[in-house]
């Protein structure tokens, strides 16, 4: 996918993520689709889980700027798919 592609398809998806779901966010980059998740009303629990300190940092900065707009839980992670606790894989 190119260009916005891949941010429409990512969206797509949204409205179909049920009230108090887990969520995923791997390699979430620049922290972008988390935005997106966050501005779905859903409380939502939230793993974002980025490979590069970088792109974490700028995920919790986003994040940071919605905090009080929401009502999901944000945890944030250092790492790849290999970090993931096993009960976060079911």
């Amino acid at each position: 996918m190119y260009g916005h592609g891949l941010q429409r398809a990512q969206q797509s998806l949204l409205p179909y993520i049920p009230d108090k779901a887990r969520v995923l966010v791997l390699g979430g980059g620049s922290g972008w689709i988390l935005q997106q998740r966050l501005q779905t009303g859903k409380a939502l629990t939230i793993v974002c889980l980025d490979a590069s300190p970088a792109m974490l940092r700028r995920a919790r900065q986003a994040y940071e700027q919605l905090a009080e707009k929401h009502c999901c839980s944000v945890s944030f992670r250092l790492g790849n798919e290999q970090a993931l606790q096993w009960q976060e894989t079911v």
